[in-house]
C-alpha cells in the first residue's frame, strides 16, 4: 500500500514573527465520498431502498447544518463531535481586556475516542 501522507509547507506569519514556511501533514489525493456513493455504501448494509436511504443522508445533512447554524454542537456517538469556533479580526489579548470583532465562524470537528484509537491502529500498523 503506498504512503497516503505528504508533507506541505505552509506560510505562517503572526503579529510578532516573521513569515516562515512550517511543515504540515497533509493527506495525498484523499478520495472523497459523496453523498451518491454512502448511499450506495449504506444500501449494503440496510433492508431500505435506495431512494429512502438518500432521502434519509439529504435530511440528515440538512438538519446538521441547521443546528450547527443555531449555534448547537453536533454529536454523532463513534464519530465525534462538530462545533462552530467564533473567528475574529483585530487584536484580543487577555491582557489589556480588548475583544477582537467578531468575523466568521468556522466549523471545528472533534473524533471521538473510538475514532481516534481507530485512526492510531492503522497508523501503527502502516508499512514503513
Amino acid at each position: 500500500m503506498p504512503d497516503k501522507k505528504r508533507i506541505v509547507k505552509k506560510v505562517v506569519a503572526g503579529p510578532k514573527e516573521p513569515e516562515t514556511f512550517r511543515p504540515y501533514p497533509r493527506l495525498r489525493n484523499p478520495k472523497i465520498i459523496e453523498l451518491d456513493e454512502l448511499a450506495e455504501i449504506l444500501s449494503q448494509g440496510l433492508p431500505l431502498p435506495m431512494r429512502n436511504i438518500y432521502q434519509i443522508l439529504e435530511t440528515f445533512t440538512e438538519i446538521t447544518s441547521e443546528m450547527l447554524a443555531e449555534y448547537h454542537e453536533v454529536e454523532l456517538p463513534g464519530l465525534g463531535l462538530f462545533s462552530l469556533v467564533p473567528q475574529t479580526e483585530g487584536d484580543h489579548t487577555p491582557e489589556d481586556g480588548k475583544d477582537g470583532k467578531l468575523k466568521n465562524f468556522r466549523v471545528s470537528f472533534q473524533p471521538s475516542d473510538n475514532l481516534k484509537a481507530e485512526l492510531k491502529k492503522r497508523g501503527s500498523n502502516r508499512k514503513k
